[in-house]
């Protein structure tokens, strides 16, 4: 994890320099009700890519 924050987390992949962010609505199937439960920064996780829904911007869940 590159960054936490209130709504979610983001990651940085390697070898891009862009970041994705994983909304908090997509770190887990159950409610999590803050992100810091779950993720730390530093913390090295899997992550899908989801389909672009905004240009430029990318998303990513951990539920799958």
């Amino acid at each position: 994890m590159a960054r936490v924050q209130p709504f979610g987390a983001f990651v940085q992949f390697d070898g891009v320099r862009q970041q994705a962010l994983v909304h908090i609505s997509q770190l887990a199937s159950r409610r999590v009700e803050t992100v810091d439960e779950l993720v730390s920064e530093g913390d090295t996780v899997w992550v899908q890519v989801l389909p672009e829904d905004k240009p430029g911007k990318i998303s990513a869940s951990m539920k799958a």
